[in-house]
């Protein structure tokens, strides 16, 4: 029977556990948190935030990609609203304040979870999970509809960041097994906890069996690696000067490019002249000049008006790139009276500097006098710049009869046969058209592969690992910093990785699994509840030595340390006050007693956990007959006595007695059969170092996953 006594309540000041349930759910006050399971609602909230968390996670890593083509969405913004905006600026930052905000509220959620706290998200937090979630979804189907073909970069970006990520998700996932562990082997085992370790594992096996998936041409012999790609100047070097101007092209010649690519319009005096765009009005000062011909197409000038207009002012007021405040005062002055540059001038430039040129030409409006001539003036224009023909590569499709002696390229993905039978030799490709495997094939036939737009070293590598021949870049300054593939490895040595980094998540998990059984065996044993009351672990020393007087002449309290008591989801406080008993069997445990806000609670607290020695003397000398005999055949001196025990009581090893039942009644075939378990690591990792290939080691590592599957499930049976 349990004696109420009157007794103080002095609680502990838990900063951190305020901290999390006060900004997770606004409950800053000890007795606004709760135990208790979290109502269906909140599971339903913590989906969604889940459900969040992995939408913009895929968003910012899709943007994190695709900055290869943050000027061709740009450039796509331009087209449909007639002004040039950088439309990545706030994209981008919403994206990493989402991700920020989402991915902090997504750690307090799995905080609450591991310390057995109820979940309770503030309705603020609610409304920006909705917010990021609203805005997300829109954010992808706008990019669907406004850029759809740049999905493919993701798929493409794997061939890098795949080995990567695999171990990244490999670890991520293995460290939930701790959550997932203290879920499953509770006692009051239900369905749910049953799918959730099915889930789980699933999901461990197809991450252990995920790189059967990954294929990266980066996985290689270093000695097959060809020679490094030539770098074409697209447009010059724009981020260094206004593309398509003799600054740009320039630029790109001082950075070591092996060719000039330029995009060629015929104005309406036939002269050809470099310009993207259909109009003169985002790369020209027109809307100050021709102010009412400003979206008139750039070929319904003439070559005099063209040349009267100023094609660097826009670059420095723009600053497209966000390269302008790195240029020197002189560049800058250049920049500043910069004209519309002409192919004959272009031309000139490449055969000075003995460099190739690749044309991209844009045939003229039906009303364009020159719309049937637009080849021969661009001709015309090449043999006047002196250039050799053999040096300019010929883009388009139509009358490639008339131009047999220039190097012929096509910007169709061809079969090899049709391609011989046009006459052409190589093809210039977007990166997304273009995959290992065709340039393989492409190349067994001797036809050269040029893919566009590369401006970021990752792709840069993964391309120069397929083995093309050249690319087409907006950043030659970055490429040039590039003399060798970011990474190169052997497919042995991937396959060590491998198989390594999945034994290593296989032990960690097993080791959770059976970490977490014995702490729950410990509790089951012992039969603790859930509301514990806790004195302050810190106090003057006259205020204990005070309590210390209480709790021995009333000989009904005792402080104990609860270091290794546990509720069922929570941690004791570190300091409890506890009601003395004893019982014969258990082996220097004490049957403690406590009343106070709440149910009565009973647990049993081992000798080791008594902070004061005072009381154990003091309850050994009232109680001398409590002390169990000392079991048949253990020896004195071998064990930790009570300190002060005045009789032959006997304390036996806590932590052995609890690594002895450490599977519950079937210990005996958990324990052989963890062994053989064991054995089996040992004799696989033994025989990774010496795997004679990757196919052989594959078909290894298929056996693998079948180990922690099997053990997870005996573990949680128990």
């Amino acid at each position: 029977m349990v004696k109420h006594q009157p007794l103080q309540q002095v609680y502990e000041k838990q900063l951190c556990l305020s901290f999390l349930t006060g900004i997770y759910g606004c409950r800053w006050k000890r007795y606004q948190r709760s135990h208790d399971d979290s109502s269906k609602w909140e599971c339903a909230w913590f989906i969604i935030l889940c459900s969040t968390f992995s939408l913009l996670l895929f968003w910012a890593y899709f943007w994190l990609e695709a900055h290869n083509d943050y000027n061709q969405f740009n450039w796509l913004l331009y087209n449909r609203s007639g002004e040039w905006k950088d439309g990545t600026v706030p994209i981008l930052a919403t994206t990493a304040v989402g991700f920020s905000y989402i991915t902090f509220l997504m750690i307090l959620a799995l905080c609450h979870i591991s310390l057995g706290q109820q979940l309770n998200l503030y309705w603020i937090h609610k409304v920006g999970v909705l917010a990021a979630l609203i805005t997300t979804v829109s954010g992808v189907v706008s990019i669907d509809d406004v850029w759809g073909d740049e999905w493919d970069i993701i798929l493409i970006s794997l061939q890098s960041t795949g080995p990567f990520l695999h171990i990244g998700a490999l670890a991520a996932v293995t460290v939930l097994g701790w959550l997932v562990a203290e879920q499953v082997v509770r006692a009051e085992r239900t369905k749910f906890h049953m799918i959730l370790l099915l889930v789980y594992l699933s999901v461990l096996l197809a991450l252990y069996m995920a790189p059967l998936a990954i294929s990266s041409p980066c996985i290689m012999d270093k000695n097959s690696l060809k020679s490094r790609p030539d770098v074409i100047g697209r447009r010059g070097a724009p981020m260094l000067a206004p593309e398509n101007t003799l600054m740009s092209f320039n630029k790109a010649l001082q950075q070591g490019v092996s060719s000039l690519e330029a995009d060629v319009t015929v104005s309406l005096d036939g002269v050809p002249f470099l310009m993207r765009d259909r109009t003169l009005k985002r790369t020209t000062d027109i809307a100050k000049v021709f102010p009412d011909r400003q979206d008139e197409d750039a070929s319904l000038f003439n070559w005099t008006e063209i040349r009267s207009l100023n094609a660097g002012q826009w670059f420095l007021e723009n600053d497209p790139f966000w390269t302008v405040g790195s240029l020197t005062g002189r560049d800058r002055n250049r920049i500043r009276n910069l004209t519309v540059c002409s192919l004959v001038e272009m031309l000139r430039l490449a055969a000075r500097a003995n460099r190739s040129a690749l044309l991209y030409l844009r045939r003229p409006p039906p009303e364009h006098p020159h719309y049937k001539t637009w080849i021969m003036d661009t001709l015309w224009a090449v043999q006047r710049s002196g250039i050799s023909q053999k040096r300019v590569t010929w883009t388009p499709d139509t009358d490639r009869g008339r131009v047999r002696g220039l190097q012929q390229t096509s910007l169709e993905k061809l079969s090899v046969e049709e391609l011989r039978h046009r006459g052409i030799s190589s093809l210039t490709l977007r990166y997304s058209q273009a995959s290992n495997k065709d340039i393989q094939d492409f190349l067994a036939n001797n036809m050269s592969v040029t893919v566009y737009p590369v401006n970021e070293p990752w792709l840069y590598s993964v391309l120069w690992c397929s083995g093309v021949s050249s690319v087409s870049s907006d950043t030659p300054q970055v490429l040039r910093k590039v003399p060798y593939p970011i990474w190169l490895m052997s497919p042995d040595k991937y396959c060590l990785v491998w198989i390594t980094s999945d034994l290593v998540s296989i032990a960690i998990v097993i080791g959770i699994f059976i970490f977490q059984k014995w702490r729950m065996s410990g509790m089951q044993n012992y039969n603790p509840e859930q509301i514990m009351l806790s004195a302050v672990a810190r106090r003057p020393s006259r205020d204990v030595n005070i309590m210390k007087e209480k709790l021995i002449f009333s000989g009904q309290w005792w402080l104990v340390r609860s270091r290794i008591l546990r509720c069922e989801r929570s941690l004791l406080p570190l300091w409890t006050l506890f009601v003395p008993s004893w019982i014969r069997g258990v082996g220097g445990a004490f049957s403690t007693s406590w009343s106070g806000r709440g149910t009565e609670e009973r647990c049993w607290v081992p000798v080791a956990d008594v902070l004061d020695p005072e009381l154990l003397r003091e309850f050994h000398r009232r109680r001398q007959d409590r002390p169990a005999p000392r079991p048949p055949g253990h020896p004195r001196g071998q064990c930790c006595r009570p300190r002060g025990a005045s009789r032959g009581g006997y304390c036996q090893d806590f932590y052995r007695s609890r690594l002895l039942s450490l599977f519950g009644r079937r210990s005996a075939i958990n324990v052989t059969g963890f062994l053989a378990i064991a054995a089996s690591y040992v004799h696989l990792s033994c025989l990774v170092p010496y795997t004679p290939g990757f196919h052989s080691a594959i078909n290894l590592h298929v056996f693998i996953p079948l180990f922690p599957i099997m053990s997870l499930c005996v573990i949680a049976h128990c």
